[in-house]
């Protein structure tokens, strides 16, 4: 398993990842580079900066990545697509009438 791979699967069972925590956890010192690539893929992934205190007790921000929630929506069946299909016709009738 490749590192990217080994990102995407942490990142994918609902955890944040730093660079400081892709080291420790993952063996992983350069993250961001790894982040861009999977990003480049195609991957949503989500940055967002984070205060933590180093060892000097200075406070300094850092990048914290997650995955972008998927939504929770189960397959259409056939007759739901053609359900919907005709809810949009109905809107747009609405729509172009007033």
């Amino acid at each position: 398993m490749n590192q990217r791979q080994r990102i995407l699967d942490y990142l994918e069972s609902g955890k944040t990842l730093t660079r400081i925590n892709s080291w420790e956890e993952l063996g992983i010192l350069e993250a961001p580079a790894r982040i861009h690539e999977l990003k480049a893929a195609g991957h949503d992934i989500r940055t967002k900066t984070v205060e933590v205190t180093n060892r000097y007790g200075e406070t300094v921000r850092i990048a914290e990545w997650s995955m972008a929630e998927k939504p929770n929506v189960a397959p259409l069946e056939k007759r739901d697509t053609e359900t919907l299909f005709n809810i949009g016709k109905a809107i747009v009738s609405m729509y172009h009438q007033g």
